[in-house]
C-alpha cells in the first residue's frame, strides 16, 4: 500500500512540480464527514492524503516520537500549568 501511495505522489509531483503530503492516522477527525466531503477538492489543489493502517502505528513518525517523549522526558514529572 505504501508503494502505491508513493507512486501516486510521484505522479502528482511530475504533473504539478509541487506536492503537499498529509499523513493521516486513525484519529476520528481524519475520517470525519467534513474531511471526506473536501478530499476531492483538496486533491485537485495538489494535496495528497496518505491514510496509515490502524495496524501500523509505527509508520506514523509522530507516534514513535510521542512515545519516547512520554517514556523518557515526561515520565513521573508534575507540572503547575501548561506553560511549565
Amino acid at each position: 500500500m505504501i508503494n502505491w501511495q508513493a507512486e501516486k505522489a510521484a505522479e502528482i509531483l511530475k504533473k504539478t512540480v509541487k506536492i503537499t503530503v498529509i499523513v493521516c492516522d486513525n484519529y476520528s477527525v481524519h475520517k470525519s464527514k467534513e474531511v471526506k466531503k473536501n478530499l476531492e477538492r483538496w486533491r485537485k489543489k495538489g494535496w495528497e492524503f496518505f491514510f496509515i493502517s490502524a495496524l501500523s502505528p509505527e509508520l506514523n513518525l509522530i507516534e514513535t516520537e510521542w512515545e519516547e517523549l512520554k517514556t523518557y522526558e515526561l515520565s513521573g514529572r508534575m507540572f503547575e500549568d501548561e506553560d511549565d
